[in-house]
């Protein structure tokens, strides 16, 4: 193979690697350690949940890198969806940390999950990039294959906004783990684990009159039921 060959070979994906590279903006929000500090400033997901870049300030240059061992939650205050906030939780999952977001707080919480953690915390923030302005798609008309171009912009951030494969997680509030709720099956079981103390919930949700798609009506008679 020719060295110019080679060359181009190399250009192009690069240009192709550059591309693909999406716009993980700094939110502002503020960083509440384990030890007790609070970093307010600009927060960003370097590539993942757990590359974590921080900012006291647009002007800063060089980020500071903070672990997320040392994180006990990350707030992020946005225009749009006001006041949210993260964590790394351990699950009944398996033995690693997960990226969660608790969107409900009493004596029973709620969380959400996406396999996809940059999803769930850009949620409503536009991160295309150009690729996702060049690339077209094709359909097929009987045994033609007809071109209908670039997708929209407004299609492509509504897309991008979407966080990915959302599961809920429960907790109590005297649990350190959380508990995935991907099935009605699962749901059951964590009813008659960890409700003994709300007997008419358990009743409801064995008999089906409460399912997984009621996960907030269960969530809201589980606390009025401990009030």
């Amino acid at each position: 193979m020719s060295k110019i060959i080679i060359i181009f070979l190399l250009i192009t994906t690069s240009c192709f690697a550059q591309l693909e590279l999406r716009n993980n903006p700094y939110l502002k929000g503020e960083i509440i350690l384990i030890d007790g500090n609070v970093k307010n400033g600009f927060v960003k997901l370097n590539g993942s949940a757990f590359s974590v870049e921080f900012k006291e300030n647009e002007d800063q240059r060089k980020p500071d890198k903070i672990d997320y061992k040392s994180i006990n939650k990350i707030v992020i205050n946005s225009e749009l969806s006001g006041r949210r906030e993260f964590y790394y939780k351990k699950t009944d999952a398996d033995k690693f940390y997960k990226f969660v977001e608790l969107i409900y707080s009493n004596n029973l919480e709620v969380y959400v999950y996406s396999p996809d953690n940059l999803s769930l915390f850009y949620s409503g923030v536009d991160r295309s990039n150009v690729n996702d302005f060049l690339v077209g798609g094709v359909v097929f008309n009987g045994s033609n294959a007809i071109w209908i171009g670039r997708s929209s912009v407004s299609v492509i951030k509504e897309n991008l906004a979407k966080a990915k494969n959302i599961k809920h997680l429960l907790s109590r509030k005297d649990s350190e783990k959380l508990n995935f709720v991907y099935s009605n099956k699962k749901l059951n079981e964590y009813a008659v684990e960890n409700f003994s103390d709300c007997p008419g919930l358990i009743s409801k949700i064995e008999n089906e009159q409460l399912q997984l798609e009621n996960i907030f009506e269960i969530v809201d008679l589980y606390n009025n039921c401990k009030i």
